[in-house]
C-alpha cells in the first residue's frame, strides 16, 4: 500500500516569504482549493502528501520557515528538502540552522510532521555551532534528534548499473548494520528524475522483469522506508524526455 506520496517540485512564489500576497504558486499547477482537496482526499484514504522545499528557496531563514508554515497549515504532512542551483550560497552552518528551525516548526503542530533530507549530499555535522535567527553562539554538545530530519535518501540502489548480488549485498549490510543517524530513517531509491530507469538500467534484454522483481523485493523489504518513483510500480520504461533528466513526481 501507499503511504505518501512525494510531489513534484513546485515552489511558491518568489516573493511569497515576504508579502504573503497574491497567488502562493504558479497558476499551471493548479488552485490552492486543487491542494486543499488532493490533501483532503489523501487524508481520507490514510495517504500523507509531501511537498518540495529547496533550502535557498528564501533569502533567510524565517522567510524559509515562513513558507514551510503556509505548507504545514494546510495540511501537508511533510517537507522533502531539496538543494537547487543556489546551494552554493548556503554555509554548513546555514543549513544547519535552517534544518534545525525547520524541525522545531514542524514540532509545533499536531500529528507528525516529517523532514525528508532528499539529497545526495551529507547532512553537515556542526555540532559545536548553535544558530539562531537572531544571533550565533558555541556549544559542545552534540546534535540531537529533534535537529535532524526523520527521513534521509538512500542512493546506493539508485547507484547501480548492472544487477551485481555483491554490490546489492555490500547495500543491505550497510543499511543493515549502521543504525539510523541521529534518529533518522533511511529512505531506500532505486529510481529518479536524473537518469535512465532501472527497468532498462539493470534489465539484460533477457531476464530484465526478473531483475525488476528482484530490485522491488529488496527495495521493499529492507530497513529503509521504499521510495518509488512514478510508474515504477509498473515497470515503466524510460521515456525520451525523462532519459534526458526531466522533472517528474516521485510516489512513496
Amino acid at each position: 500500500s501507499v503511504d505518501a506520496i512525494v510531489l513534484p517540485p513546485f515552489q511558491l512564489q518568489a516573493d511569497f516569504g515576504r508579502t504573503n500576497k497574491g497567488p502562493v504558486f504558479d497558476a499551471n499547477y493548479g488552485t490552492e482549493e486543487d491542494l486543499d482537496h488532493l490533501i483532503q482526499e489523501a487524508s481520507r484514504r490514510k495517504i500523507r502528501i509531501f511537498v518540495d522545499l529547496p533550502l535557498t528557496s528564501s533569502r533567510t531563514t524565517v522567510e524559509l520557515v515562513n513558507a514551510a508554515r503556509f505548507w504545514l497549515s494546510r495540511g501537508i504532512a511533510g517537507l522533502r528538502l531539496t538543494l537547487d542551483a543556489h546551494s552554493s550560497s548556503l554555509a554548513p552552518a546555514q543549513i544547519v540552522e535552517r534544518l534545525r528551525e525547520l524541525r522545531k516548526l514542524c514540532a509545533t503542530f499536531a500529528g507528525q510532521r516529517v523532514v525528508f533530507w532528499d539529497m545526495v549530499e551529507p547532512i553537515p555535522r556542526l555540532a559545536d555551532i548553535a544558530v539562531s535567527p537572531y544571533r550565533r553562539s558555541r556549544r559542545t554538545v552534540a546534535p540531537v534528534a529533534a535537529e535532524v530530519p526523520q527521513l534521509v535518501l538512500d542512493t546506493r540502489l539508485a547507484a547501480m548499473t548492472g544487477i551485481d548480488a555483491g554490490w546489492l549485498r555490500r547495500a543491505l549490510q550497510a543499511e543493515v548494520s549502521l543504525p539510523p543517524t541521529d534518529g533518522s530513517t533511511p529512505v531506500s531509491v532505486t529510481d529518479g528524475p536524473d537518469g535512465s530507469r532501472s527497468f532498462d538500467r539493470l534489465g539484460d534484454g533477457s531476464h530484465t522483469v526478473e531483475i525488476a522483481k528482484v530490485m522491488a523485493t529488496v527495495l521493499l523489504a529492507s530497513r529503509g522506508a521504499p521510495l518509488l518513483y512514478y510508474g515504477q510500480e509498473i515497470g515503466t520504461a524510460t521515456p525520451p524526455a525523462e532519459a534526458t533528466g526531466a522533472q517528474s513526481a516521485s510516489v512513496g
